[in-house]
């Protein structure tokens, strides 16, 4: 009986461990509307601009983001995108959050699926507090067919920039890097330390 026992503490220990390892969960869907205390940043102007569908393995968009305050939770990023044609089933796009130094905080891939019917997803972040500047980047790894195709606005670019090979690099793709700001948001809370 008593081996029995230690069995299963011992399953049931090793259970924990592995939740424990998984990292935070995350959720994709729909926009939320922000509740009482949450704070948008975002420096697109909210009207659409055109799209672009970016391909290869590293290349993406990303948008620098300041803090608010010294601490800032981010628990939401949002992007404006659609799906283009019909061959994306399997694929998927990736999301990073970078701090300042683009060490990697954040990532998570998602089915290009979750764009179906949707012009625009939330992606549920859990963990993730900065004190300064950070980037969000995202790799949609879309080939020219079919994918996810990302949003932006036409008006001046504040913090929009493009990243190959997983680095930053100079602007590469058609719309001008002058005007051209993606439809990329982060919903946070000011962090009590």
């Amino acid at each position: 009986m008593k081996r029995m026992v230690l069995v299963v503490l011992a399953a049931f220990v090793i259970l924990l461990a592995f939740s424990a390892c998984a990292g935070p969960v995350s959720e994709i869907g729909p926009v939320s509307k922000l509740v009482s205390g949450e704070i948008e940043l975002k420096y697109d102007d909210g009207i659409l601009g055109g799209r672009q569908g970016i391909g290869g393995s590293g290349w993406g968009a990303i948008v620098e983001f300041t803090p608010p305050s010294a601490f800032f939770n981010v628990s939401k990023i949002r992007i404006d995108g659609e799906i283009v044609g019909s061959d994306y089933k399997g694929r998927k796009f990736d999301v990073f959050i970078w701090d300042n130094n683009q060490k990697e905080l954040y990532k998570q891939s998602f089915s290009h699926s979750s764009f179906e019917n949707l012009t625009c997803v939330e992606i549920t972040v859990s963990g993730v507090i900065v004190s300064d500047n950070f980037y969000v980047v995202v790799v949609p790894n879309t080939p020219k067919e079919a994918g996810v195709y990302l949003h932006y606005s036409r008006d001046e670019n504040k913090r929009s920039g493009v990243v190959k090979r997983w680095k930053i690099v100079d602007w590469y793709i058609k719309p001008t890097e002058e005007t051209t700001n993606w439809m990329i948001r982060v919903i946070g809370t000011v962090h009590q330390p």
